[in-house]
């Protein structure tokens, strides 16, 4: 089962920069939710990201490529991201808001997210 089985009701929208990898980012997701680039050098307009890469790259620094990460490192530092509370929604946990809007918009989720759930992605 894919994460829009589960979750695509969910998803709004996807933005992304103009790196290689999203190519085909749009034909692929189009028909899921509206696809959006940023400007070239721009990374004023996707700022929660830039934050968030800055929170992922304490366990993994630059120059570490990701490849080399362990399926097991890298769900433990989502849970620790998605379990930390942000100021800027009162303090509550992406975990919290997510699952809060699963329920906002009446959507059953097959595998709520919980602490122990991220394991099984990877």
């Amino acid at each position: 089962m894919s994460i829009f089985d589960e979750y695509g009701s969910v998803i709004k929208s996807i933005t992304a920069d103009n790196g290689p990898e999203f190519s085909t980012l749009t034909s692929v997701m189009d028909s899921i939710a509206p696809v959006y680039f940023t400007h070239p050098f721009t990374s004023s307009e996707r700022g929660i990201n830039e934050v968030h890469n800055r929170m992922v790259r304490r366990d993994f620094p630059k120059g570490i490529s990701l490849d080399e990460a362990t399926p097991a490192e890298v769900a433990q530092t989502a849970k620790k991201l998605n379990n930390l509370p942000r100021k800027i929604v009162g303090y509550q946990t992406p975990t919290e808001l997510f699952n809060k809007e699963c329920n906002e918009i009446n959507t059953i989720c097959l595998t709520p997210i919980t602490e122990n759930s991220l394991e099984s992605v990877f």
